[in-house]
């Protein structure tokens, strides 16, 4: 997967939409400095605001992975499942750099407390204070960087106490890009597209039947609502996912 021809197509498909990254910024509800790091190809959007892009631009997932457009074919069922996979790998790849780096800080400064227990040269005894120090500092950096990344946008004109998170109403093959607004009487979804919000809907948690995970080609992305004899599945990244249902364990059953 070639993150800087990605970051390209993404900047060919806003400029076509006559966009500033300003205004796609406010439109998916990130970041100005995230829709330049997409399109400079530094990092890749998750897969819930993947989702929403491809709506957006009116393109599949695969083209998106492969940076280009491609022609129908009785393939693209196949190509839209490979590119999704090669997302979730990718997204595994990221939290694996993660761990690993946390792994070697947390083994050099066991190394460093290791030397300060066992050397009794002062000097080098406060080399291993500065080693010690310096790892901690090193992984509070790495964390904070960590979070920050991961933290989403509020879209204005949000409540307060609502949670606002970037979601993909999908409608068989079909999808609708918005995001879901998380209160404590219940779950709303408002469209990016101003000619569907007239449906946008609403599920207060009194009338949810059923509340579970949902799976799109074998993997789990989804949160499935059932309410009124129907089910209504949105994509979701992974702890969006969490605090919904954590919600509807607390306020909804």
């Amino acid at each position: 997967m070639d993150q800087q021809k990605i970051g390209m197509f993404f900047r060919t498909l806003r400029e076509e939409k006559h966009l500033t990254q300003e205004q796609l910024a406010e439109i998916i509800g990130v970041s100005n400095r995230t829709v330049s790091r997409w399109e400079n190809g530094r990092n890749i959007p998750d897969l819930s605001i993947m989702m929403q892009l491809s709506v957006f631009y009116g393109v599949r997932m695969d083209e998106i992975v492969n940076g280009k457009r491609e022609s129908e074919d009785d393939k693209v069922d196949e190509r839209e499942k490979n590119a999704i996979l090669q997302l979730e790998k990718y997204y595994r790849g990221e939290k694996n750099k993660f761990s690993k780096y946390m792994m070697l800080l947390l083994l050099l400064g066991c190394l460093g407390a290791l030397g300060y227990c066992l050397c009794n040269n002062p000097e080098l005894r406060s080399s291993c204070i500065g080693i010690m120090a310096g790892t901690l500092v090193t992984a509070f950096l790495i964390h904070g960087i960590y979070l920050y990344t991961e933290e989403k946008m509020v879209c204005p004109g949000i409540a307060l106490g609502e949670k606002v998170m970037p979601a993909t109403y999908k409608d068989n093959w079909s999808g609708i890009g918005g995001y879901l607004k998380l209160r404590e009487d219940g779950l709303s979804f408002v469209a990016h597209d101003l000619n569907w919000r007239k449906e946008d809907l609403h599920f207060p948690f009194s009338g949810i039947d059923d509340m579970y995970y949902g799976k799109t080609f074998g993997i789990t992305n989804l949160i499935v609502i059932k309410s009124e004899g129907r089910e209504y599945k949105f994509l979701l990244g992974k702890a969006d996912r969490r605090e919904v249902l954590d919600a509807w364990d607390q306020y909804g059953k």
